[in-house]
């Protein structure tokens, strides 16, 4: 296998496998749900088909090149949502995405097209969260939504009836942002539920952004 070098493929595998622990202890990927992918030069790290993110070895892992030609020791072959991965990648020039099965996600997601601005923490993901429409899991449909949808802006998306995704420059940051998704998605539902009608603008929204530029007070490293 040739993504780059040996060092930076095993950085890569390492990562991932971390990535994959962390949120499986967050309760983000129940079973075999969920997936994830590192971009390198050359193409995409991706977990395979029915991984499981929180038992992750490296035989699980599969490079797909630019070219789609696929390479990897395994069996299952790349996760389904390969084309979700590759177009997000496309999309933003980003280290990771994470793509999780947050049950607070799927919940939120049945209740609004765009989560509402109950905390100033959204903010760390966008200058909103969206709501993509469902499409078939593993669709290209699917793929270029979630694509949209994030835009060159923002850093995480829900997905109706289906889940997550967030993105990251590092492996801390990756993890961060599904874990503060999950959480705003949480949120989110219990205020829509409730049937609390209190938001913040967009003007304070905006304005948390700047106090956090400034403060660093951020999911960056």
């Amino acid at each position: 296998m040739n993504p780059g070098n040996a060092q930076s493929a095993s950085h890569d595998a390492e990562a991932l496998i971390e990535i994959g622990r962390r949120v499986h202890e967050a309760g983000l990927v129940p079973a075999s749900a969920g997936n994830l992918s590192a971009r390198t030069t050359g193409g995409v790290w991706v977990t395979g088909r029915r991984a499981r993110l929180g038992e992750l070895t490296t035989a699980d892992l599969y490079f797909v090149h630019d070219d789609g030609r696929v390479e990897g020791t395994g069996q299952a072959g790349p996760t389904s949502e390969i084309h979700l991965h590759r177009a997000v990648h496309a999309v933003r020039d980003t280290r990771f995405v994470v793509h999780t099965h947050s049950k607070a996600a799927v919940a939120a997601s049945l209740l609004c097209d765009e989560l509402p601005n109950v905390h100033y923490a959204a903010a760390m993901i966008g200058d909103s969260i969206p709501v993509v429409d469902y499409q078939p899991f593993g669709s290209e449909e699917l793929a270029v939504a979630v694509g949209q949808a994030l835009g060159a802006e923002r850093h995480g998306a829900v997905l109706r009836h289906h889940g997550a995704v967030s993105i990251g420059d590092s492996l801390t940051q990756a993890v961060d942002r599904a874990i503060l998704l999950d959480w705003l998605a949480e949120l989110s539902y219990l205020a829509l539920a409730s049937g609390a009608t209190r938001r913040l603008s967009r003007e304070e929204m905006t304005h948390a952004a700047e106090r956090m530029r400034i403060q660093t007070y951020s999911t960056e490293e």
